[in-house]
């Protein structure tokens, strides 16, 4: 309930807009988003990342859904490489 309830947009000072708290995010962030993954639907993590500024967005094929990062995944290699990526890409 707690994961359902959280929603940046109700952070004070955005009265529900999601979108605009998303917009006041200034890290570099990666977006990894396995198919079929029910807890975080596929289209919702395209929508952040139209909306985050500096956003990555990475879309994983296969069947873990929300399992895609546990030690045993068969996409963990993919998955570490594109972080590994990310922070090459963003390292000072």
């Amino acid at each position: 309930w707690a994961y359902d309830a959280h929603d940046v947009g109700t952070t004070a000072g955005f009265d529900g807009d999601t979108a605009a708290a998303l917009r006041t995010i200034r890290a570099p962030t990666l977006l990894l988003v396995p198919a079929l993954d029910l807890y975080n639907p596929v289209d919702d993590a395209i929508e952040a990342a139209r909306s985050i500024p500096d956003a990555t967005l990475v879309r994983l094929d296969g069947n873990a859904g929300h399992a895609v990062a546990a030690d045993a995944s068969p996409q963990l290699d993919e998955i570490r490489g594109a972080i590994g990526e990310f922070l090459i890409g963003h390292a000072c």
